[in-house]
């Protein structure tokens, strides 16, 4: 699932990203959820870190910094392990789009939240066997 994110001006600042779930679910502990972040073009912007893990709450913190007045486009891939209790375990990928404005960029700093809510049973899920303790 692709997620557009509105373009940013700013020269620096954070990417917050904020996976949520509905109540009953939570995220797996056995297969950990992870995002990993690239830029086209690769020089424009810098991004760190560019992989890891998300909390057990579901959230990141990236730091991002310009390199280039050029436009640009970052994009944020979450795997998203989680689970519904003594129940199977499911998996949904997002992407998370997000436009870098072409000219010269706002000295401001940009905090940005990349915020979704994930919805079971849709056919981008895909079962996980669950496993047992």
């Amino acid at each position: 699932m692709t997620i557009m994110i509105d373009p940013i001006s700013s020269n620096e600042g954070n990417l917050y990203i904020d996976i949520a779930l509905p109540n009953e679910y939570h995220f797996s502990k056995e297969a950990r959820s992870r995002f990993s972040a690239d830029t086209e073009p690769a020089d424009a912007v810098n991004i760190d870190p560019l992989d890891g893990f998300l909390s057990s709450e579901g959230s990141a913190t990236l730091r991002f910094k310009r390199l280039s007045n050029s436009a640009s486009m970052g994009r944020i891939n979450c795997k998203v392990y989680y689970c519904k209790e003594d129940e199977v375990c499911l998996y949904q990928s997002l992407l998370f789009e997000i436009p870098f404005r072409e000219g010269v960029p706002s000295a401001n700093k940009a905090d940005v939240t990349l915020a979704h809510l994930v919805k079971p049973k849709t056919p981008n899920n895909f079962l996980l066997p669950s496993v047992a303790p």
